[in-house]
């Protein structure tokens, strides 16, 4: 059974929501058909990516004051389908940005050794589920 790195977006997503402005944000998406992508990023890029024959790519937007919801959302969604994501945040008005990476964590589960089969997919559904909602 082969279980791939899912990025726990926890972390990054409490300093987001602590942020006082979110200057950019930048996400990685593959392509084609992730099997969970949304609506608002993952399908249309993982399209666009299909189209260009490409494997991987991202996307990168600077403003003013990015739309936390949207960023928690697509971070979400991003971490979901195992790809990075990260942010510049001004945590103070008029102070300087600094960076911020999903990269850097990773949503871990603990597996007694003799769980049956049955029991490891519930544990790795359960950890997806909690990274996605």
């Amino acid at each position: 059974m082969r279980i791939d790195l899912i990025p726990d977006p926890e972390s990054f997503l409490q300093k987001i929501h602590a942020a006082y402005a979110i200057k950019r944000f930048r996400a990685d998406f593959t392509g084609p058909n992730p099997i969970d992508a949304d609506e608002i990023f993952q399908k249309p890029m993982s399209y666009y990516c299909q189209q260009l024959g490409a494997d991987k790519g991202n996307v990168s937007v600077v403003g003013p004051s990015l739309d936390e919801d949207a960023v928690t959302e697509v971070t979400k969604s991003t971490a979901a389908t195992g790809n990075k994501a990260s942010a510049r945040i001004q945590n103070t008005q008029g102070g300087r940005t600094i960076p911020i990476s999903l990269k850097a964590q990773a949503k871990t589960i603990t597996i007694p050794h003799d769980a049956e089969d049955e029991e490891i997919l519930r544990r790795i559904q359960l950890a997806y589920k909690e990274v996605r909602e």
